[in-house]
């Protein structure tokens, strides 16, 4: 779930992104979609077309506000370092890594909250999420690379398992692996955050002091967020 290049594809939703799921509800994709009703009579199609579309308009969002936000924090650093004249006003730069960190812990769990639902409706509701991946990643106007991030989660056909035949047991057991993943990767966010927050710390500390001893302590933390790094990999859905 890298969302580096996810934010630069989120960003560019907008206005198109609202108009489309208005033509995704008046449209024929194309797809052969299960139509079984819910309770309100609303198709499980397209339940989850507007699931993932309100996530999709919600991480845009997102990452247009950590934009604002960075650009604000960086500019005001330093004009303030300039008109100051005093290098520690530029410390105001640190005010970026919690701002990503709070961005990347919340763009993980809006998806997380995303598959948790489209989940149930397979679970439950007896969505096909063959058909739901390939209508999804047939839409012109969504942001690509996270339409795969979010669809990489879902459950696969493999020789071993078909997610349109599975059981009810088997279900409910991909079901609670997929939500362990993803609170895993949440927990990963907060504490890649945390450490990478102590780098420049760190060498704000040596410089200040000039103490050699915390210039090398800093590959503590780098050590820690490689490990991270693989362990987010190896836990991939």
């Amino acid at each position: 779930m890298g969302w580096t290049g996810e934010s630069a594809a989120c960003g560019t939703l907008s206005r198109p992104l609202s108009a489309g799921k208005r033509r995704v509800q008046s449209q024929e994709l194309g797809t052969p979609r299960p139509t079984a009703p819910d309770e309100d009579g609303e198709p499980v199609f397209r339940v989850a077309l507007h699931a993932t579309l309100s996530t999709l308009e919600g991480r845009a969002r997102s990452y247009r506000n950590i934009l604002v936000a960075a650009s604000l924090v960086s500019v005001l650093s330093i004009l303030l370092a300039g008109v100051l004249r005093r290098w520690s006003v530029l410390l105001g730069l640190l005010l970026l890594v919690p701002l990503s960190g709070a961005m990347l812990y919340l763009d993980a769990r809006r998806v997380r909250q995303w598959l948790a639902e489209i989940l149930e409706l397979w679970r439950w509701r007896g969505l096909n999420l063959t058909a739901f991946g390939e209508t999804i990643d047939s839409i012109a106007y969504v942001p690509r690379a996270s339409v795969a991030g979010m669809l990489a989660a879902l459950p696969k056909k493999t020789p071993t398992f078909d997610p349109e035949r599975a059981s009810e047991s088997e279900k409910e057991a991909v079901a609670a692996r997929l939500a362990a993943v993803v609170r895993r990767h949440e927990r990963f966010a907060l504490l890649g955050t945390a450490t990478l927050l102590m780098v420049p710390v760190l060498a704000v500390a040596a410089a200040a002091l000039r103490s050699i001893a915390i210039l090398g302590s800093m590959g503590v933390p780098i050590v820690v967020l490689v490990a991270l790094r693989r362990a987010m990999q190896e836990s991939a859905p």
